[in-house]
């Protein structure tokens, strides 16, 4: 080696910024953030519900993951919410 460094590479991708993402992705994640503060259950709880690692819920919240519609689908029911109804309630926040 010449003593130069090199960057070390990842495979994570950057986080997801904000006005990039999708107005009902944003959406999405503020309202699987209340329902479950409201609900008063973590992270772990709601992965544990949707099947989905506390990452991936994590994430989506926070706006570095776009959910797919798969992903939405599970969260929501972890809240006993079908599609149509969590689309309705992330309309109201775009």
């Amino acid at each position: 080696m010449n003593g130069e460094s090199h960057p070390r590479t990842s495979s994570k991708q950057p986080p997801l910024r904000q006005e990039l993402a999708a107005p009902i992705c944003i959406a999405l994640g503020i309202v699987f953030r209340e329902l479950r503060l409201k609900r008063r259950l973590s992270m772990y709880a709601v992965a544990k519900l949707a099947g989905v690692s506390r990452e991936m819920v994590r994430r989506v919240e926070c706006h570095l993951s776009k959910p797919s519609l798969d992903m939405a689908a599970r969260i929501g029911s972890a809240f006993g919410l079908r599609m149509t109804q969590l689309l309705a309630l992330a309309e109201q926040h775009c």
